[in-house]
């Protein structure tokens, strides 16, 4: 499995049939497995997008969905 969020990166990982995850996929993993709690994950959310991160509206709408499912 590949970490990773950039674009150009991600569809060339998948081309090659790789498994890919991003920074959200970590933070709902590490979510669901019990391993850090809501507040945690908005703690680390925050900084990511504050530092570059590119989150539509919609993905962010998605990933908080995703945490409360």
């Amino acid at each position: 499995m590949l970490i990773i969020d950039e674009r150009k990166g991600r569809k060339i990982a998948l081309n090659q049939g790789l498994k890919i995850v991003g920074v959200l996929g970590i933070l709902i993993e590490n979510y669901r497995q019990k391993f850090i709690t809501l507040d945690e994950v908005k703690l680390y959310f925050l900084p990511f997008k504050e530092q570059g991160l590119r989150v539509s509206e919609q993905l962010e709408k998605v990933f908080f969905e995703k945490l409360n499912s």
